[in-house]
């Protein structure tokens, strides 16, 4: 059973909406983290929590 399933027994929602740019919950840290992860694997230097904050 998935989470979906879970949260929603015997019926899926029809829509999901994300909230990324921080009008429900603080994302930034979350993506600047997934960001410089990625980064760092391409041998880039990591971009930072401020640079991230700023494309948000």
């Amino acid at each position: 059973m998935s989470g979906f399933e879970q949260l929603f027994p015997g019926t899926l929602p029809r829509l999901v909406m994300f909230d990324l740019d921080g009008t429900l919950i603080d994302s930034v840290p979350d993506l600047a983290a997934a960001v410089d992860r990625m980064l760092l694997e391409l041998g880039r230097p990591p971009a930072g929590l401020e640079a991230v904050r700023q494309w948000v």
